[in-house]
């Protein structure tokens, strides 16, 4: 059982809603984020006035914060906490870091699933031994440049086997994207792979920095990047960012779907890409 407690509406009197926890998954808490988060989802309902409010268990106890709704045609009773060991991790973040708070780890790799047997075979996987996912390219300014490689099959993350569809034991007999364990690891903790290379395992770890250092384009105004901008003869030219993105995509700024701005596919792709070289940026005429 779950409880969501907040203001909703236009009233001041406390509003309380109930219900059962519906799944734990893994999702982005907002389009252009790189680092995929453990996730509650609810049926109680979540309404303008719940977010940033508590939800708790029926004995009382704290399990997550509302933050998120599901609105649609095909969708009924869908709602999202932020579960406490993300906000806890947020916290040991941002309040015991000395330059602030830089956000969480991402994923410093591109990778497939191996669902296909011919797959695993041509990279030399023992059956009933082996799973995990295929690495396509690894980020050259990331942390695990130069101990990762493309063409590599990544087994284990911290002990634990990864599935051929990209997921991890979570709880019993649950499973989740094994992304959870690199975004959702502690503030200077290492995390350790357990590779298939040439058909032999090896052990490779690093820390992976709460930052975003390593993707072509910047994220989060203030965060890893500021405004700016270049005027020359009436043309304005600025660096792509997730703001940017967002901005135009999603109306913020009164440039959204009603107008004739918008951002081609190609552009919207370097928003995933990873650097070549230090200060790399995509610059786009707006």
């Amino acid at each position: 059982e779950v409880h969501v407690v907040g203001f909703p509406g236009q009233f001041s009197s406390i509003c309380v809603t109930a219900g059962i926890v519906s799944r734990i998954c893994v999702q982005s808490y907002n389009h252009p984020s790189p680092s995929p988060l453990l996730t509650i989802q609810i049926d109680a309902a979540i309404n303008p006035g719940n977010s940033g409010g508590p939800a708790f268990d029926e004995d009382g106890q704290l399990i997550g914060v509302a933050f998120l709704k599901h609105v649609g045609h095909d969708v009924d009773n869908t709602g999202y906490l932020i579960p406490v060991p993300v906000v806890e991790n947020f916290l040991d973040r941002a309040l015991e870091s000395p330059d602030g708070y830089q956000g969480m780890p991402c994923v410093p790799f591109r990778f497939q699933s191996l669902e296909n047997a011919a797959i695993r075979k041509s990279l030399q996987m023992v059956p009933q031994k082996h799973s995990g996912v295929y690495i396509k390219e690894v980020a050259k300014l990331g942390a695990l440049a130069g101990k990762l490689k493309q063409g590599d099959v990544v087994l284990q993350i911290d002990g634990q086997r990864i599935g051929n569809d990209m997921t991890v034991h979570f709880r019993d007999t649950e499973s989740v994207d094994f992304r959870h364990r690199i975004t959702g690891a502690k503030k200077g903790s290492t995390t350790e792979l357990r590779v298939l290379r040439n058909g032999k395992e090896i052990t490779i770890s690093a820390v992976l920095p709460g930052n975003t250092h390593h993707l072509l384009c910047p994220r989060y105004h203030e965060l890893d990047c500021v405004p700016t901008f270049l005027i020359v003869g009436g043309l304005v030219f600025v660096p792509l960012t997730g703001g940017l993105y967002e901005a135009v995509q999603g109306g913020d700024d009164g440039m959204g779907p009603a107008s004739d701005v918008y951002l081609p596919g190609v552009l919207a792709d370097k928003l995933w890409a990873f650097k070549q070289k230090e200060g790399q940026q995509v610059i786009v005429l707006l």
